[in-house]
């Protein structure tokens, strides 16, 4: 392998085609391709968009060939380094991490594997140099592989369901003893419903979704009525919602996580034990209803916003508008905002508000012992239910931000958002 590096002749295009003919004789015969900060245009031919200005509107291509007496290919620099990557070593990388990584190992175990490697190879260095060198490098080994163990078993404690695909890690916890034992859907760090096991218990809505909640509070005051209940919600978890449904309703949970759907069936009940008709299609909830006639939902709560990376989709001007159609003249469409870093409350008011639409937002701060604290945002064009007196004694006036832009599926600003 040839290598060499030139200064650039900056302003000076005859001086350019001088410097690269000289570096590609030097390198000796072979095919010529070489990457540029700019483009050829199809049209003309000559250079376009190329931060070396002294290129552009120039026929560098044809210049080099005749220079050379051979064949030049020419290709934008990005472009080169990309295909760089996806055959000398990056996109290799990204297989073993996307790919293999998750079938072969049960949660995020391979930084620490990479850790003890590269603690291996610097105690194998080490061995040339000095004593001390070669004492702190094992030292440095036995605390990576320490730090390594104790990670993986507090990984495993109390946890009786691991499981790992493209979404991430999922885990099941089950903690607690005798009326207090309970289990957990842990995705990260972030819990995602959690289930009491005693019989007099396990019916009970917990975590963000009780009594005193925002969509409690909805639940419990939509439901002394004859007809039946239509509720979607975007996001299963452990399908603790369907804890309200009655005979006749109809609980649709969407989730485009094919882990969360089997554990939710297989690890916690609430689906099971539920009195309403239960569906659960599989795939990305905004595309899904998209793709789905009006459903006439009583409810609509779109549940998916308490990790630390959120679908941006689906909180959008647009997103709302096609929840709107999905939900009755006067249905509801709540958001579950419960979030450590980002203060989304703002975000849906002003959205509500950009679509003639009004919004609640309720806290509940989980002082029961079932409870979690939870934000909830109710949005609606029926004023007259959102101020029954369930909803009315908890609510709490969003503030406006005038400043702030709606959010849509072109513009969103997560600085803003930032819990401080």
């Amino acid at each position: 392998m040839h290598r060499k590096r030139i200064p650039s002749p900056r302003g000076d295009y005859a001086a350019t085609i001088q410097s690269v003919s000289t570096l590609v004789r030097e390198a000796g015969e072979g095919t010529v391709g070489i990457g540029i900060p700019g483009a050829l245009s199809r049209v003309t031919g000559l250079v376009k968009n190329a931060n070396s200005t002294w290129l552009i509107g120039k026929p560098l291509k044809q210049d080099l060939e005749d220079a050379l007496g051979r064949p030049v290919r020419l290709e934008n620099d990005a472009n080169c380094f990309a295909l760089s990557e996806a055959t000398d070593g990056g996109a290799a990388g990204a297989a073993l991490v996307g790919i293999v990584a998750p079938l072969v190992l049960p949660a995020y175990f391979e930084l620490a594997l990479a850790l003890i490697a590269a603690a291996g190879l610097l105690a194998w260095q080490a061995r040339r140099d000095a004593p001390v060198f070669g004492l702190l490098a094992l030292a440095a080994g036995a605390t990576t592989v320490g730090c390594s163990i104790w990670g993986i078993i507090e990984f495993y404690d109390a946890t009786i369901v691991t499981a790992r695909n493209f979404y991430g890690v999922l885990r099941v916890q089950e903690t607690g003893s005798d009326v207090s034992r309970h289990r957990s859907l842990i995705h990260g760090t972030i819990m995602h419903g959690l289930q009491y096991l005693a019989p007099n218990f396990r019916d009970l809505p917990t975590s963000y979704y009780t009594g005193s909640s925002g969509i409690g509070r909805l639940l419990e005051t939509l439901h002394p009525r004859m007809a039946p209940l239509r509720v979607g919600v975007i996001g299963l978890g452990t399908g603790t919602l369907a804890a309200y449904g009655t005979p006749g309703d109809l609980y649709r949970f969407y989730d485009i996580n094919p882990a969360v759907v089997t554990i939710a069936r297989r690890d916690f009940t609430y689906l099971a034990d539920s009195e309403a008709t239960i569906e659960t299609p599989l795939g990305d909830a905004r595309l899904t209803l998209e793709r789905e006639p009006p459903a006439e939902l009583d409810l609509l709560a779109v549940d998916a916003f308490s990790s630390d990376a959120i679908p941006v989709h689906l909180i959008t001007s647009e997103a709302l508008a096609l929840y709107a159609k999905h939900v009755k003249p006067g249905g509801v469409i709540a958001f579950h905002l419960t979030n450590r870093y980002l203060d989304l409350v703002p975000v849906v008011g002003a959205l509500a508000r950009a679509q003639h639409m009004q919004a609640v937002w309720i806290r509940d701060e989980g002082d029961n012992a079932l409870a979690s604290r939870s934000d909830w945002v109710l949005v609606s064009t029926d004023g007259e239910l959102l101020a029954k007196p369930r909803i009315a004694e908890a609510a709490a006036p969003i503030e406006s931000r005038p400043d702030w832009r709606p959010w849509t599926d072109d513009f969103n600003n997560l600085f803003q958002v930032l819990r401080r």
